[in-house]
């Protein structure tokens, strides 16, 4: 959740993260997931600060929330 808040806040976004204490319950898996979180984050700051990389986005272009916000609404 860290990387997700910071990467909408470097785009200009203002965010807020909220989580839960599922880690308690999970120990074994959350340190896995962790770990991952540890390069990825390094990742993504080098994307975003760094090397200033345009977000690369695979396939067509998603218009559903662009259609629906142009409808009027009732």
């Amino acid at each position: 959740m860290p990387r997700a808040v910071t990467l909408c806040r470097t785009a200009g976004l203002e965010a807020f993260g909220a989580g839960d204490d599922s880690s308690r319950r999970w120990a074994g898996i959350t340190y896995v997931y962790a770990a991952r979180e540890l390069f990825a984050t390094a990742k993504a700051f080098a994307d975003a600060k760094v090397l200033d990389a345009d977000p690369v986005f695979p396939g067509p272009r998603e218009t559903t929330l662009a259609r629906a916000l142009a409808e009027p609404r009732p």
